[in-house]
């Protein structure tokens, strides 16, 4: 079939080949992917100029990291306010020092290995003689492993039963575990025990550890449970340590181990006002939830007495930041600071430090004179006491501005030294005299016959008596049949008005006021004098507010309470008892016709370094009466007589002093058969008072002993050497 082809698809030759439907449905298939293609690339485009761009505007050259590098955070420590007392006088400021720390971030990541570390750190303090610099710590056990046991005298701390109780939750280990679980639970948490028991071994079959070093481990380890070990709760070994020290860790490159700048308080004068400044040490357990509350790292150091404690909100700074970055090695290649420190504000105390060194001074030779004088009496009582050790062993002073409510000086004795508190804890918190114990605030004292310008001016107040009333004393009260109280004067004082009453300070006088006042107006006055009381001073958890006794509180006590109890009131006897600071408050209020001001210590709040004020309190009125001008001029010349009389024993040391003063002695019974306490109160100028004083010397014997102390404190108050002026001219 010549002409004719064909095209090998069954086409006649010539023939054109039909579109296929197939083929141009492919091509557009092709076409729709270019165009999503294009779309994807130019949406792609546009974020990558969107994320350079972003990246260029937030740049952080300190923030930008590879994926081998870390970053950890470590808080700058604030600098806490400074105090000083009411002329400026630095009393507490800040010194830079150094202390070892182990840090979480950087420690090895076994047990094992961090084990070493905690030995490596011991060797360094032996090895640099830092031994001594080691903290405290919580470990409530005694004796070395495998013989480790609990220490009964460390478990009478309630913080250390409280961090015990602590780690034995963290073991999962019920609340009367003993130590030997504690401890064996510990152990094999941090890989010393294996799961047998026995002392894990390297691959020699050798111990990794002698039992020196297993107890030395555990007793880290037991306080990094205390404490919660962690990036943000690193663990102080060691604290003032030595460049030696310093220069050993580098050298050595113990991992996990860091030298630390920390601020410590120093006292510009040791030994004086120890009471008041107070300390600066770790949260307790107690308080860690609530300081929490207030940002508080739980590593923090706070105030924990005194005006340090007082004033924690004004003293306290607020930590910075500082962020540490790390390759993975642990080497550290970058630090910034994210946040700033910012310091505490300054604290100016009423407070004069002269004044107050002045009357620590007096209090101390008030008491040695005491000891001195009676070394040769012959009363059987004293040489009691003399023998046993209580005679005069203890005391306080305390020195307020009545007008005002400042307190200028409190002085307790014994005292010790802040700047030693660490060292000498030990023998401190075990004298038996307890020189811990603030006496002006904490203890509390029967008021003896300073008590009875009070019951005058109740009485002339209520008009149970006036001025020119008399009493006669026999030398014995002989209103009830049963109950018959006799006066300190035998003999009797004869016909007395209030003011001859205070001067001589007759009992039966007194006796009789406080059976007509009855115990509600007395009791009526006395909270008005601010007895039972806080006193306003912010020292409030050490202050004792006293027994302000009645009826109900010798019920509630299983106590008698009798008619003959309410005359025995009216002369500073009975159940009550009072802080030596009260007795200076309730004076004051006396000597300034009826306004107590409340007590304080906070001068003024400045700025750190800078001293603009920021805050400083008003004189605050506590309580008043009306007290009139016959009543203030009857009792002042009462107490006028107990320094100008002839017969007064107060005579003898106060009566010539260049500036006139007023004053009222007490010798009160103690109520075991002991020597009776001193007690003794005093102002001055007598005409327009700016400074009342008050001493009690326990087991004093006589309340006019004090006015020896007295005198010396008016002396440093008024400038005096003795009875000189200032410039040595005669008062």
């Amino acid at each position: 079939m010549t002409g004719h082809g064909n095209h090998g698809d069954g086409r006649p030759d010539g023939e054109r080949k039909p579109r296929d439907n197939d083929s141009q449905g492919t091509r557009r298939q092709f076409s729709n992917r270019y165009t999503v293609i294009a779309v994807a690339f130019i949406l792609i485009s546009v974020l990558y100029i969107v994320s350079i761009a972003s990246i260029q505007l937030n740049y952080e050259p300190t923030k930008r990291r590879t994926e081998t590098e870390t970053e950890r955070t470590e808080p700058i420590e604030a600098m806490r306010g400074e105090i000083f007392d009411r002329n400026g006088k630095a009393l507490v400021t800040n010194d830079y020092s150094y202390s070892l720390v182990l840090n979480y971030g950087t420690m090895p990541d076994t047990y094992t290995a961090g084990n070493r570390s905690i030995i490596a750190v011991m060797q360094a303090l032996s090895a640099t003689g830092c031994e001594d610099k080691r903290c405290g710590d919580s470990w409530v056990f005694s004796g070395s492993y495998p013989n480790i046991v609990y220490d009964p005298e460390k478990l009478t701390d309630e913080n250390l039963r409280a961090r015990l109780a602590r780690v034995k939750k963290a073991l999962e280990l019920d609340t009367d575990a003993s130590a030997y679980e504690v401890i064996e639970k510990l152990a094999r948490k941090c890989r010393i025990l294996d799961s047998r028991g026995r002392v894990n071994t390297d691959d020699d079959g050798r111990p990794l550890y002698t039992y020196e070093e297993i107890t030395t481990v555990l007793r880290v380890r037991y306080e990094m449970e205390v404490i919660r070990f962690a990036k943000a709760q690193p663990l102080t070994i060691a604290e003032d340590v030595s460049e030696e020290l310093i220069t050993y860790v580098a050298e050595h490159e113990i991992e996990g181990a860091m030298i630390k700048t920390t601020v410590s308080r120093v006292y510009h004068y040791p030994g004086i006002a120890s009471h008041i400044l107070g300390r600066v040490g770790s949260i307790p357990i107690s308080s860690a939830e609530e300081y929490a509350e207030h940002g508080y790292a739980p590593n923090a150091k706070v105030g924990v007495s005194g005006v340090e404690k007082a004033f924690e909100q004004y003293l306290r700074g607020m930590d910075g930041e500082r962020v540490i970055v790390e390759d993975s090695e642990g080497h550290v290649i970058d630090t910034y600071v994210s946040k700033e420190p910012q310091a505490g504000n300054d604290i100016w105390l009423t407070i004069d430090i002269e004044l107050q060194a002045a009357t620590e001074q007096a209090l101390a030779e008030n008491i040695t004179y005491i000891l001195d004088t009676e070394a040769s009496s012959t009363d059987a009582v004293v040489q009691n006491a003399i023998k046993n050790g209580s005679l005069a062993r203890a005391g306080a002073m305390t020195v307020i501005n009545p007008k005002t409510g400042e307190v200028l000086a409190l002085a307790s004795n014994p005292t010790y030294d802040l700047s030693t508190f660490s060292q000498n804890y030990e023998a401190l918190s075990s004298d038996p005299r307890a020189p811990l114990v603030n006496r002006a605030l904490s203890g509390t004292y029967p008021p003896g016959s300073t008590f009875k310008v009070g019951i005058a001016v109740a009485a002339l107040s209520e008009h149970i008596v006036s001025p020119s009333s008399t009493v006669h004393c026999s030398g014995q009260y002989t209103y009830y049949d049963d109950y018959q109280p006799k006066c300190w004067n035998i003999w009797g004082h004869g016909d007395l008005d209030a003011t001859h009453a205070i001067g001589a300070s007759c009992n039966v006088f007194f006796f009789e006021m406080g059976r007509l006042l009855t115990i509600d107006n007395i009791n009526k006055y006395c909270r008005l004098y601010g007895f039972g009381q806080p006193t306003g001073i912010e020292l409030t958890d050490v202050e004792n507010t006293g027994v302000l006794a009645d009826p109900e509180y010798a019920r509630d006590n299983g106590l008698e309470w009798t008619a003959g109890r309410v005359i025995a009131t009216a002369i500073g006897q009975g159940y009550n008892s009072f802080n030596p600071l009260q007795i200076s408050c309730y004076m004051s209020m006396i000597v300034n016709q009826g306004v107590r001001y409340s007590a304080h210590l906070l001068g003024s709040v400045r700025e750190f370094h800078t001293g603009r004020i920021i805050y400083s309190p008003d004189p605050e009125i506590a309580a008043s009466f009306d007290m009139s001008d016959s009543t203030y001029k009857t009792v002042m010349d009462g107490m006028g007589l107990v320094v100008s009389s002839p017969t007064s024993m107060t005579s003898r040391y106060l009566a010539d002093y260049p500036v006139k003063v007023g004053a009222k002695t007490g010798t009160a019974q103690v109520g075991d058969g002991s020597v009776d306490n001193c007690v003794f109160a005093a102002f001055a100028p007598f005409d327009d008072p700016e400074i009342v004083f008050s001493c009690v010397i326990e087991h004093g014997v006589n309340g006019y002993y004090a006015a020896m102390g007295a005198k010396q404190v008016f002396n440093s108050y008024f400038g005096f050497t003795e009875n000189k002026a200032p410039d040595g001219t005669a008062g």
